[in-house]
């Protein structure tokens, strides 16, 4: 016969099933099933880009987040030689600030992902012909991930068979039990198993 096995996530709760068949002639098998998937927040963090006017559009980007405050956008001869943190404005060549922010603002705020590259909204400068940047500085936020359980209970056919820390009682087929880091490890003999594992209350 032929080792078979299929297994599958909850969406709502992030929960693992997995069935698994082994044929007679196998007497000893490990069998590890998969610890519950959270959805946990990602931290806000800050990101900057630049572009000058000659080159393509500024893209700000979040990934799965949004971008919930532009920090700081410049459009001139803005000084970004240091650090995210520490870029600022060149005062002897730069565009209103308020109005720069507020051009960003309107095109990104609230989206994943934007694009700005209409330079000339920015108005008119006396800086002579140099090539002008635009340099952003914004925060992402409300992103998600997934990530594994780090501790999960185990039953199988209905049964609890892991405790999130051992093996409870005696159960056909299943003779130890282990904890791993992306799953619970079965030492197991040939027959058919339905496992599902739950998250812990205190993840």
């Amino acid at each position: 016969g032929k080792i078979s096995s299929a297994w599958k996530v909850s969406d709502s709760d992030g929960s693992v099933s997995l069935d698994v068949e082994l044929p007679i002639g196998v007497n000893l098998a490990t069998v590890v099933v998969p610890k519950p998937f959270l959805v946990v927040p990602v931290p806000a963090s800050t990101q900057c880009n630049q572009a000058s006017e000659v080159t393509e559009p500024v893209h700000l980007n979040c990934d799965d987040a949004k971008i919930t405050s532009i920090d700081f956008a410049s459009y001139g001869l803005p000084d970004t030689s240091g650090p995210c943190s520490s870029w600022a404005s060149n005062h002897s060549c730069a565009a209103n600030e308020t109005v720069v922010k507020a051009i960003v603002e309107e095109s990104c705020k609230g989206q994943s992902s934007c694009s700005v590259g209409n330079y000339t909204a920015f108005g008119n400068m006396h800086c002579g012909r140099v090539v002008k940047t635009l340099a952003v500085r914004y925060t992402c936020s409300g992103g998600k991930k997934s990530t594994q359980a780090k501790s999960a209970m185990v039953t199988e056919n209905g049964t609890l068979i892991w405790n999130g820390k051992s093996l409870v009682g005696t159960h056909p087929g299943i003779h130890s039990a282990s904890d791993m880091e992306y799953g619970v490890a079965f030492s197991t003999t040939n027959g058919m198993f339905s496992f599902h594992s739950t998250k812990m209350s205190d993840d």
